[in-house]
């Protein structure tokens, strides 16, 4: 009894931790409740992707020609990681193929990706269990030869069978060539007619908006095997084909049927038919249809029948859009259907996926937030993760990361520690820079980022990171007066156990309980004794910032306290310059946003902004993009009263030359609502932000 109950015990226990560290590719053995190691180190590269030239579509074969040009450099990145003792490694978003497709153009390039979930699968092991998986199965060797986790963003596909889904995606590429197919089968058992079968199809051909091409199928066939006539059969088809206009249309049809009814094979019946359409001379748009019919009732089987068809749509060379069904259906009194459907209308998702150090798939994600991807389709939210002995990986990807879902429910609720995520970010100063944005998150949610962008400063794209909620570990901007060179960064990173968020602290007036004291090019030597705001400031004025009206106030003196308010949200900021702004000239203002973004999606902000204005001699410019500053502030003290829990910081600093830049661990604190430098700050600075999410305003 004692053995019995202590199994029971076991039992219990097990499935208790199994419902705890249930996830999406989770690794065996690993529990992340309990880790006792201290740090891990992580990688990611920054890639200039090769872009593909062909404006066309193109075959599948040449897509993966093209796509190894890119998996050629992750290769030697991958290895490069290993030899510097990297775990984990991320690469960006669209690495592998790169942007600028239609939904069709991009359709050669996308694998249909498996289920982690449902199956377990090594595809450097067994490169051939899925067709067409040249891409995955690169992928996973590459983290089985460097014996490393390795994240990376690539093009999946799934079936869609619109019978069963009416979400399917139309069919956005040519929709003059969709097809339709719809059977319908009924099987009566019951009664004197219990051996009555009736199989009706239809099939409609749509080629184009006014239907001149239309084809119409219909098959209606009725078997009876009660009483004497149970070896009758009836059998009848309608077909209806329009062909109007010049014949470069035409339809053959070829029909053979045979049926034999002497000897063995007496009452045995053999019905095939041949379809073929040809629509135009290259036959690109060519159909085969095939029917094969066998009809056995001699025997005990006397009763049987057996019917299958096959169905192949080619619409164009690379057999992009090809259709096949297959039906078996066995009569013993009895019924077995089956129709296996491939790439129907399918699904398009931009995807990223995950490999563990033995080459194992272990997770995938479809990006949620799209952002001007036309080419994909819009996935349900999703919280995807996998473990490892360092954490917790969550995965989201690009535009997501300004959203609720799915990064704050993993964080929340997973208790996700660690997030890779690749990214094809465009800067867009001086609110979202990639540098601040990506590492601001980290900073607020107290979690792990390994931000992977892609590097194409020429386009915008540029900025990538290993950031951690203390600062930057690693960090890389290639643009500024002399573009670099794509980058990869490797760095030693602090287990997190649990995300080290900073609490919600409820507003309170800052005061100031210390002395300034001023770096090293200070030219300031007085102290904040006065009481906050007796410093006369400059009027407020409103500007433009990321196609939003900002209320401001230039920052007019060499030191001072400013507080500006719009709409629910008041900020507050205490500062000094290092170097006088007004010699250079440059000028810096301080403001407030609080409303709902409407320019490029819809979110709802609570910002306080210090911005470095475009134009000293304009206060309109203030907002615009700037990548130039030569001011040093040896002061920022700033902090807001915002009515939502999360609150993203970032401090941008500039070279003087367009290189921008931010802070490794120490340099400024954050504690939930404000940003507040240490003594021996000095730097100069293109923006410090405090971004307010209300995603409940969304």
């Amino acid at each position: 009894m004692l053995s019995i109950l202590k199994r029971a015990t076991l039992i219990v226990m097990a499935v208790a931790f199994l419902r705890e560290r249930k996830a999406v590719g989770d690794s065996p053995g690993v529990n992340i409740m309990s880790i006792s190691r201290p740090t891990f180190k992580a990688a990611v590269y920054a890639h200039a992707v090769y872009i593909p030239v062909d404006p066309y579509v193109v075959s599948r074969a040449q897509a993966v020609e093209n796509m190894k040009i890119n998996l050629h450099i992750y290769r030697f990145r991958a290895a490069q990681a290993k030899k510097q003792n990297a775990e984990i490694i991320v690469f960006p978003e669209d690495g592998i193929y790169g942007m600028m497709f239609s939904r069709e153009t991009i359709y050669p390039y996308l694998e249909q990706i498996p289920d982690p979930q449902s199956e377990t699968w090594v595809p450097c092991d067994d490169p051939h269990r899925h067709k067409d998986s040249d891409v995955q199965v690169t992928l996973s060797c590459l983290a089985k030869a460097n014996h490393l986790y390795l994240v990376a963003n690539m093009g999946d596909k799934q079936p869609c069978d619109p019978l069963q889904d009416p979400k399917c995606p139309e069919d956005k590429r040519d929709n003059h060539r969709s097809m339709r197919f719809s059977p319908e089968f009924n099987h009566f058992l019951d009664g004197d007619n219990h051996r009555n079968m009736r199989f009706s199809l239809e099939f409609n051909h749509f080629l184009d908006g006014d239907n001149r091409r239309s084809m119409r199928f219909s098959l209606e066939f009725n078997h009876f095997l009660d009483g004497d006539n149970c070896r009758s059969m009836r059998f009848s088809l309608e077909f209806n084909h329009f062909l109007d206009g010049d014949n470069h249309r035409n339809m053959r049809f070829s029909l053979e049927f045979n049926h034999f009814l002497d000897g063995d094979n007496r009452r045995s019946m053999r019905f095939s038919l041949e379809f073929n359409h040809f629509l135009d001379g290259d036959n690109h748009r060519s159909m085969r249809f095939s029917l094969e019919f066998n009809h056995f009732l001699d025997g005990d089987n006397r009763r049987s029948m057996r019917f299958s068809l096959e169905f192949n749509h080619f619409l164009d060379g690379d057999n992009r859009r090809i259709m096949r069904l297959s039906l078996e259906f066995n009569h013993r009194c009895s019924l077995r259907f089956s129709r296996n459907i491939e790439d129907i209308r399918p699904y398009q998702f931009n995807t990223d996926v995950a490999y563990g150090p033995d080459g194992k798939f272990l997770a995938k994600y479809h990006k949620h937030n799209l952002f001007y991807e036309d080419q994909f389709d819009t996935a349900p939210p999703s919280h995807v993760y996998f473990d490892t002995p360092f954490g917790r990986v969550g995965l989201m990807t690009c535009f997501d990361v300004l959203f609720e879902e799915p990064g704050i429910p993993l964080v929340e609720k997973n208790n996700v520690t660690i997030f890779a995520f690749p990214t094809g970010w465009r800067d867009a100063l001086p609110l979202l820079p990639a540098l601040g944005f990506h590492s601001s998150f980290a900073r607020a949610l107290g979690v792990n980022f390994l931000a992977a962008n892609l590097h194409l400063p020429e386009f915008g794209f540029d900025g990538s990171g290993l950031y951690a909620p203390d600062g930057a570990h690693a960090f890389y901007y290639g643009s500024g007066s002399h573009a670099l060179s794509p980058k990869l960064l490797v760095s030693e990173m602090d287990v997190l156990e649990r995300s080290h968020r900073k609490g919600f602290i409820s507003y309170q007036r800052h005061t100031s309980s210390a002395e300034h004291k001023s770096g090293p090019l200070s030219i300031v030597d007085n102290s904040f004794e006065q009481p906050l705001y007796d410093i006369p400031s400059s009027a407020q004025f409103e500007s433009v910032l990321f196609y939003d009206t900002y209320t401001f106030k230039t920052l007019d003196q060499l030191y001072g306290k400013l507080e500006v308010c719009q709409n629910q949200l008041c900020c507050q900021l205490e500062y000094a310059f290092g170097t006088n702004p007004f010699k250079i000239p440059e000028m810096y203002a301080f403001g407030a946003f609080d409303g709902l973004h409407t320019h490029d999606g819809n979110y709802y902000m609570q910002n306080c902004v210090l911005v470095k204005c475009a134009d000293a001699l304009n206060k309109k410019s203030c907002g615009q993009a700037t990548k130039i500053a030569n001011t040093f502030f040896t002061k920022i003290s700033m902090q807001g009263q915002f009515s939502t829990p999360y609150v993203y910081p970032q401090i941008i600093t500039s070279d003087g030359q367009g290189q921008l830049g931010i802070f490794k661990p120490g340099a400024w604190d954050f504690n939930g609502t404000s940003i507040e430098t240490n003594p021996s700050f000095n730097s100069s600075i293109i923006s410090a932000v405090l971004l307010g999410r209300d995603y409940g305003k969304d």
